[in-house]
């Protein structure tokens, strides 16, 4: 069905607007503002409506008191010149209008696309946050928006016949100018983002919640909260040498490393005092994330399973199966297993749930039920886990890297096990002294993380034909992501990132 619309759409975006009428053009948009909306996740602001007009000033709108975006007919004429980018030209537009629904402290009834309000000094900074807001959104959902900013604006001022100085508009050159701008810094945020999830792969979960948190002073989305939390999770879960849970937990991440671990005899009771401080605090923190994109979005299912999980690391498992019911949490998954095995990843920590209360034979139902409707990571995890109170499964049947080969050769002559300041910086926490240097190379990105304890590189590379894996591997060391997962070895420092068919897409090395 999804390939059927998306074939409608973009049909209607290729023909002319003396074939295409203004409900086919709603139809357009519509498609695309909802995709963005539910990307961003953020339901206590209402979806703002959409609609189609013959505006031959503004381009587009955002009408506050209405919470209407109007869209001018001329719009689609522009984005239609980008052929198979056409709708990440239109969503870019969108997402513009979309970010300033989310600025309730830009107190304007009405803001224009092209139009600056010229009563208010900061307009300008506000117009720029909505587009570095917007083009974000566009990434995460999916569009290519980010490559061709500077040619929409250059092609809007040409069909709206805008002079390059003409009252009340920004110059061509201003608006050029300014979405170079927030290209570079879009860019920086994505790759921020995404060097974020490698992070998490491999154990370094403060750096990972730092870079999700300098995200989140730009963009305030729903996977952006739900990241950092996990990320708090993941940190409590990592306090000791010692194993406190000898589950393996269905957000999961990496579990090699501490699956490998000797568990805890006193479990939490071996924390001292100030590790049980910690620990808690961890966990109270990854709460209140988790709370607070089950506000913004009460059809969310992945940040309740991610609290199910923290109520049984705070040894709450009944009061988490009291939940689950309360909240039809079940139902909810199930509901929302399109893509994402939701309902697998709520039988697995319903199951641990279960096991812990003390109801074994209900929690081996459940993973019994996962072992036979479920493929790859959950799977591997249901068989882990239904071992741990009978008869115990060798850590090491499942702690073994992928068997994989990767080339010595190095990547645009870099060394990581050298690694070194490079700069220009970014400021990731300057409370905390962390900062970020990302070079491109034409072959690949280094990223190198300056903290108070050191450096940290990593060298991400879309050269997949220097990794050979050999085999059907058991997938063992994971970051479970919408859009696949990505598998680690600490004996290579290597990460793989592979797509949801079990592609190999891209992969790093860090030391």
């Amino acid at each position: 069905m999804r390939k059927l619309i998306f074939v409608v759409i973009s049909v209607i975006l290729s023909i002319g607007t003396t074939q295409a009428d203004d409900n086919d053009l709603q139809v357009v948009a519509q498609a695309v503002l909802n995709k963005m909306y539910l990307v961003n996740g953020n339901h206590v602001y209402l979806k703002p409506a959409i609609v189609i007009t013959n505006d031959s000033h503004n381009a587009a709108l955002y009408l506050r008191r209405n919470n209407k975006i109007e869209i001018s007919e001329r719009v689609f004429r522009v984005c239609r010149e980008f052929g198979q980018d056409s709708l990440s030209a239109l969503a870019y537009i969108i997402g513009h209008e979309l970010a300033h629904a989310y600025q309730t402290d830009y107190n304007v009834s009405a803001t224009s696309f092209l139009a600056y309000d010229h009563k208010h000094d900061d307009s300008s900074a506000f117009e720029e946050a909505a587009d570095v807001t917007g083009v974000f959104l566009t990434y995460l959902a999916g569009y290519n928006s980010m490559s061709i900013l500077s040619e929409v604006i250059s092609k809007i001022y040409m069909e709206f016949e805008l002079n390059n100085e003409l009252d009340g508009y920004p110059t061509l050159d201003e608006r050029m100018a300014t979405a170079e701008k927030v290209r570079s810094m879009t860019t920086t945020l994505v790759r921020i983002f995404e060097g974020a999830n490698y992070l998490v792969s491999i154990g370094k979960y403060e750096l990972a919640a730092e870079s999700y948190s300098y995200i989140e002073q730009h963009f305030h989305g729903k996977e952006i909260y739900n990241n950092i939390g996990l990320c708090k999770v993941l940190q409590a879960m990592d306090i000791k040498e010692q194993n406190i849970f000898p589950y393996v937990f269905p957000f999961e991440l990496e579990w090699e490393t501490r699956m490998s671990r000797p568990v805890a005899s006193r479990g939490v009771d071996q924390l001292s005092a100030e590790e049980r401080v910690q620990y808690d605090s961890y966990l109270a923190e990854a709460q209140k994330y988790f709370d607070l994109v089950s506000k913004m979005d009460p059809t969310e299912i992945g940040a309740e399973i991610n609290t199910l999980c923290t109520m049984i690391m705070q040894f709450k498992a009944k009061e988490a199966i009291a939940y689950a019911k309360k909240h039809d949490l079940e139902l909810r998954a199930y509901l929302k297993s399109d893509g994402i095995d939701y309902i697998n990843r709520y039988r697995s920590a319903m199951a641990i749930a279960y096991n812990e209360s003390g109801d074994i034979d209900m929690a081996q139902e459940l993973w019994t039920t996962i072992i036979s409707k479920s493929i790859g990571v959950l799977v591997e995890q249901a068989k882990y886990n239904s071992s741990t109170k009978e008869v115990k499964v060798e850590a090491e049947q499942y702690c073994n890297c992928p068997e994989i080969e990767v080339s010595e050769a190095s990547i645009d002559k870099v060394r990581l096990h050298r690694p070194a300041p490079m700069g220009p910086w970014v400021i990731i926490n300057d409370k905390k002294n962390i900062s970020l240097s990302i070079v491109e190379n034409p072959q690949s990105l280094v990223y190198t993380y300056m903290t108070e304890q050191g450096y940290f590189s990593l060298q991400r590379t879309a050269l997949v034909d220097m990794v050979k894996v050999k085999g059907n591997p058991k997938p063992t060391k994971n970051l479970l992501t919408d859009s696949g997962y990505i598998s680690s070895c600490d004996d290579l420092r290597v990460a793989l990132r592979f797509g949801k068919s079990g592609k190999l897409k891209e992969w790093i090395k860090f030391y």
